[in-house]
């Protein structure tokens, strides 16, 4: 492990990592201070003239750290949120990324880019991927259901993972408030998963006094924002008077909406009538000051005035989230 004096120095080692192939900053610093033993990624940036200075670099900042690097020989079309993998060659005049992996150990780090390649194009390591990875056994009989290998139409599988994981959910704890911000790198078997509660308290607990703005901003996000939720890439964050009755079923009246929408940049390919809509909303949470949440179709409205008013194709698309509130625990005996 790093020493602990030096973390403040670690970290900005970490962000330059994290800068070069957008490798998740958090990660790399859960596999610096052993939280977990390795990670891979691959929506690495389109391989390009640039990429094998890059990769030097990041070889010299992982020795630096005590970690070992691996990355692919082949480069991959990332074409989700349908869940498309393409694998071609580095000569391909198409775009592709590569799949980097990070670890302590070489043969961890070699085994990471392999594992996360076989996963995407072959389900049935996806299970050997997450023990390497090193998920909770809860989290990884979950991804076993992700498979969704008896075709459940009403299973989203790793498409929306997050709606998944909320179906099984009785509350949503803070920590696993992934439709906010996701601080773990797995996807939690239900958004109150004890083990992936404390991964998140260890993460923060590390990047505390080294990057205390960060970590003040995470936990303020993670307990007071509501999230207009469609994936990972797609999301609107809301502070304001939270309503609900259920998870399908919730209202807010907000102010100064913070919208991250990027599936047209962070996937390859998209559809163009989707991205229309989500440009559209975007739009209109701009110039409205309350949503309204239903099953069947949600609504955007100013001053009680409708701006717009969608029929959804699914309950859970879009959801508008918030985390339980925090129940703050008593002393018995008497304590105060």
């Amino acid at each position: 492990m790093a020493k602990l004096e030096n973390k403040a120095d670690i970290y900005g080692k970490v962000q330059e990592m994290g800068r070069l192939f957008y490798l998740s900053s958090i990660e790399l610093f859960g596999v610096v201070f052993d939280i977990k033993p390795a990670m891979a990624e691959a929506n690495t940036g389109i391989y390009d003239a640039s990429t094998p200075d890059r990769l030097k670099r990041l070889g010299e900042l992982c020795s630096d750290l005590g970690l070992k690097m691996a990355f692919s020989r082949r480069k991959y079309i990332i074409n989700s949120p349908r869940g498309i993998f393409q694998e071609i060659s580095l000569d391909d005049p198409r775009e592709g990324n590569l799949i980097i992996g990070i670890a302590k150990d070489q043969k961890a780090a070699l085994s990471a880019v392999a594992h996360y390649h076989w996963k995407m194009l072959h389900s049935r390591y996806g299970r050997s991927f997450g023990k390497l990875m090193g998920y909770p056994d809860c989290c990884l009989d979950f991804g076993d259901y992700l498979n969704n290998n008896d075709g459940n139409p009403d299973n989203f599988g790793f498409r929306n993972p997050a709606v998944e994981s909320l179906k099984r959910s009785k509350k949503i704890a803070w920590q696993l408030n992934v439709f906010v911000l996701s601080l773990i790198p797995h996807f939690p078997c239900s958004l109150d998963c004890g083990p992936s509660k404390k991964y998140v308290d260890a993460i923060l607990d590390a990047l505390r006094g080294v990057t205390t703005g960060f970590v003040l901003e995470a936990e303020d996000k993670l307990k007071n924002c509501a999230a207009l939720y469609w994936s990972c890439a797609d999301r609107i964050l809301l502070k304001g008077d939270f309503k609900n009755k259920d998870f399908l079923n919730a209202e807010i009246s907000y102010e100064q909406p913070e919208i991250q929408m990027v599936s047209d940049t962070f996937y390859q390919e998209n559809d163009d009538s989707y991205l229309k809509k989500l440009q559209e909303i975007k739009e209109k949470i701009r110039e409205g000051d309350r949503l309204l949440m239903t099953p069947e179709y949600f609504e955007i409205s100013n001053n009680g005035k409708i701006l717009l008013k969608e029929k959804k194709n699914h309950p859970y698309v879009p959801v508008l989230i918030k985390s339980s509130p925090i129940k703050e625990s008593r002393k018995r005996n008497g304590s105060k």
